[in-house]
């Protein structure tokens, strides 16, 4: 498996007011989040997240593209919100 690639860029409150998931959070719990937040940048084919992995993160927020989850013989693409 190829490693994650992980942007370091800095996430800020205002990032993640943008997103539905998080718009009526209040800014004290958002600069919280954000505080502990990294972006991951995946090609086609990578995988993000593997149940039971060590050290994944807690919620994952799709910023663009397609995902496609595979669970227990399951898959179901979830299409971007873009």
């Amino acid at each position: 498996m190829k490693e994650k690639k992980i942007d370091y860029s800095i996430v800020t409150a205002e990032n993640l007011k943008d997103s539905a998931f998080f718009e009526n959070l209040p800014r004290s719990y958002l600069e919280k989040i954000a505080s502990s937040a990294i972006i991951i940048k995946a090609e086609n084919g990578d995988v993000i997240y593997t149940a039971g992995e060590k050290n994944s993160a807690g919620v994952f927020l799709l910023l663009s593209g397609l995902v496609k989850l595979y669970r227990k013989g399951q898959d179901t693409r979830l299409d971007s919100t873009e």
